[in-house]
């Protein structure tokens, strides 16, 4: 094959289950965005063979609102962060929304809601599915508080997830009322 300049290409989104694009209307050198696994793909043709790429160099170009799809949860989108929901006002125990890392490199989690108590734990995944504790540092305590599990109504910051394929909090315990936890990744 020779070497093919391209002029435009096409960006895509949607799930990890969703059928790829393909036919004429497909570029080239198009990328498609998995939300779900925050895997990047591209094609050769004309969209009947698409390779896993690293390349998320199309990060600084896709906003939100950009495509038409229903869960933006963890879209790329022009600001370098993204923003979770881990746990949504939750009064029950269990481990939330999953986060997939992709390509970002650190991780701010707030902690809020009514209940009286609570314990929140930090967990990473591998490739390979294996479970760790996240180690993070507490916000705003200038005595660098590390935890792997608070029962705090606070934030705390998590540096190097890159090397984990996604992050959840297991809520342990809640009593009294609802626990929510937010999360902003930075790549």
């Amino acid at each position: 094959m020779a070497a093919t300049l391209i002029k435009k290409t096409n960006l895509y989104i949607g799930a990890s289950t969703d059928t790829k694009p393909s036919g004429s209307n497909v570029k080239i050198g198009s990328k498609f965005y998995e939300y779900n696994t925050g895997k990047w793909y591209v094609t050769y043709n004309d969209g009947t063979n698409w390779v896993e790429t690293s390349d998320d160099t199309v990060n600084a170009n896709l906003q939100v609102g950009d495509a038409d799809v229903s869960n933006t949860n963890s879209l790329p989108t022009k600001k370098a962060y993204t923003e979770h929901v881990f746990q949504n006002a939750a009064t029950g125990t269990g481990v939330g929304t999953e986060f997939a890392v992709g390509v970002n490199k650190s991780l701010a989690v707030f902690i809020s809601g009514t209940s009286t108590s609570r314990t929140v734990q930090f967990k990473g995944k591998d490739i390979d599915g294996n479970v760790y504790d996240l180690v993070g540092v507490k916000l705003g305590d200038t005595t660098f508080t590390m935890a792997i599990s608070t029962t705090e109504e606070t934030a705390y910051y998590f540096e190097n997830i890159e090397g984990f394929t996604s992050l959840y909090i297991n809520l342990s315990a809640v009593a009294g009322g609802n626990v929510t936890v937010k999360g902003k990744a930075v790549s």
